[in-house]
């Protein structure tokens, strides 16, 4: 276990001697290494350092009263347990979980054991299973490549290659960690990709270029530089030139049939050149096509004098060893979690909790989709072997047939899945904006009436929009942050968030005429009695004193405005709508 000392009066930076992650993130300092992956460490945090850690809280975070007594009586009596659940903080400084625990910690004046986490994302958060979209060009652009497009492109294929996915009728989507560790396995990515994009005159298209690029220039990039010369020009190099031979297969078209893409067997039939390039041989055996059984998608092996090479150019999608522990056995590792281990993990657990299926749906859908962005809550297992959390994380990469990469913590006590946070939870919107306007309940409750009514599909089987789903409906649809406002005013009439969406479906249908219409629903004034505003707001608010539910509050509203449409246009609301116009 670290040690994490006191701060020092003179306000001295702290020292660790094992993980000076926690050091940087209370000196707010990133190092240099921070920016490239999540880590994790079992450390022992004193009052000192969370009160310093506190002071990097995000502005939004509130104490809640009970947890903090909770927590703080536990550490002052000695019951605290190491249970899993990190205090995060984002590769920029940020606490991004973790507050409460903090600040019993400064209140019981106790230092207590947890997993500390550190290089997360500034909008991602330590909750258990929470899920983000994938930016595309987040993964690359964090490590400044530049032609990101081209970069994120070349990434997916020789994640899939590395995965021996290449074969695959419908191969898997590159998740972001996968793509993340395969950046870090090619350094050179970025002086690959741009020798590629710099040889327009190559009968090999981009596609397969950069990616074969990127292979080969993890090994010897002189010897891959000679295989596309010879592939440009055939006339300034030998016969037997593999690369030579390879402009040959590609000039004589496919030949046999093949069930593979054009691509995907130009890639195959590329990395055959390259290897014979690397070891100095020729390019013998007949062209892969894919069609005979026994003959799998080509792999790029190491030549003599390149044995160190070709693991990082070729395994970079292995699970990373980041390994942290204590000497009574609890220790932290970052491993890839396929189907076939996550059965095997299932298969410890003894307990039968119940596992929401829409929430394992929701899961893999965002690994089958590439979507999965890593996971802060660890897989726990006790010091028996028994399975204490993560049940709905492995179903999901069961059913999904993906894989993900997430830390697993082992060693625990058994009574530690008890102890999990007590504490209210954040709301699963988070965001720039939303610090800003502040109320991400609603706006979250909002959008999940939009993705309800207008997005989810006949066989969907969640009753609730995700986060992620969320997230993508306020991104997509800014105006319902600005319509919370409204509907906070009008909660005499019915639910909040039935309101704001209803006055937003009502401006997408007619955005004048719903100006007019809200302003006078809001309002009530000089409304003659049997006018469609004045009996909707009647009708609202007895359903509002019957408790009536959320779908049939909508139905009002949307029935009155289509009344109030018909009105409009008839002779009586056209004066009626003039006379309003000019004592306005």
């Amino acid at each position: 276990m670290t040690a994490v000392p006191d701060a020092v009066a003179s306000g001295a930076p702290v020292r660790l001697a094992v993980h000076p992650a926690v050091d940087a993130a209370v000196r707010g300092v990133v190092p240099a290494s921070a920016a490239s992956a999540m880590r994790f460490a079992i450390v022992e945090i004193t009052p000192g350092v969370a009160a310093r850690l506190l002071a990097r809280c995000r502005p939004n975070g509130r104490r809640h009263a009970g947890a903090v007594r909770t927590y703080a009586n536990a550490m002052r009596e000695r019951r605290w347990l190491l249970n899993g659940v990190p205090v995060v903080v984002s590769r920029h400084g940020v606490l991004l979980d973790g507050m409460q625990r903090l600040l019993a910690c400064v209140e019981a004046r106790c230092a207590f054991e947890t997993l500390f986490a550190d290089g997360i994302d500034d909008e991602a958060s330590g909750l258990q299973c929470r899920r983000h979209s994938v930016n595309r060009a987040r993964v690359c652009s964090a490590r400044g490549a530049r032609h990101i497009q081209a970069v994120d492109a070349a990434l997916r294929t020789l994640v899939r290659c590395a995965a021996g996915a290449m074969h695959a009728t419908h191969p898997p989507a590159a998740g972001r960690a996968a793509l993340d560790r395969m950046l870090g396995a090619n350094p050179m990515i970025g002086q690959a990709v741009a020798a590629s994009l710099a040889r327009s005159a190559c009968p090999l298209p981009e596609a397969v270029r950069s990616p074969l690029t990127c292979m080969g220039y993890a090994l010897d990039p002189a010897s891959t530089d000679r295989l596309l010369d010879a592939v440009t020009r055939p006339e300034r190099f030998a016969e037997a030139e593999p690369g030579v031979v390879l402009r040959g297969w590609i000039d004589a078209g496919p030949g046999a049939p093949s069930p593979w893409p054009s691509e995907t067997r130009l890639l195959a039939l590329a990395i055959q050149a390259l290897e014979a390039t690397l070891r100095g041989t020729p390019l013998d055996g007949q062209p892969w096509t894919g069609s005979e059984p026994m003959r799998r998608f080509p792999q790029l092996s190491a030549p003599p004098g390149h044995a160190e090479a070709a693991p990082a150019a070729m395994r970079g999608a292995d699970a990373a060893a980041c390994t942290a522990g204590r000497q009574d056995g609890a220790r932290v590792t970052i491993e890839g979690i396929g189907p076939h281990r996550a059965a095997q993990y299932l298969a410890q657990r003894v307990d039968r909790r119940r596992v929401s299926r829409a929430h394992v749906c929701a899961l893999a859908e965002d690994i089958v989709e590439g979507r999965w962005a890593g996971n802060v809550q660890p897989i726990c297992f006790a010091a028996s072997g028994r399975l204490l959390d993560g049940q709905r994380r492995l179903r999901a990469v069961i059913l999904s047939g993906g894989e993900i990469e997430v830390p697993v913590l082992r060693g625990l006590e058994e009574e530690a899945s008890a102890t999990y946070d007590i504490h209210a939870r954040r709301g699963v919107v988070a965001g720039d904006a939303f610090e800003a306007f502040g109320d991400r309940a609603l706006a979250a409750a909002m959008a999940n009436l939009l993705w309800r009514h207008e997005l989810r599909g006949p066989s969907t089987r969640a009753r609730k929009a995700s986060a992620t789903d969320v997230r993508s409906i306020i991104a997509s649809h800014p105006r319902l942050l600005l319509l919370r406002s409204f509907a906070r005013r009008m909660t005499d009439f019915g639910r909040p968030s039935v309101i704001g969406y209803a006055a937003y479906a009502m401006e997408r249908d007619d955005d004048a005429l719903a100006h007019r219409f809200l302003r006078m629903f809001e309002t009530g004034a000089d409304l003659r009695p049997g006018h469609p505003i004045l009996a909707l707001r009647n009708v609202l608010q007895k359903q509002r004193v019957a408790r009536c539910s959320q779908a049939v509050e909508l139905s009002a509203l949307l029935a009155g405005w289509e009344r109030f449409k018909v009105w409009s246009v008839s002779p009586r609301g056209e004066r009626s709508m003039r006379h309003r116009n000019v004592v306005a």
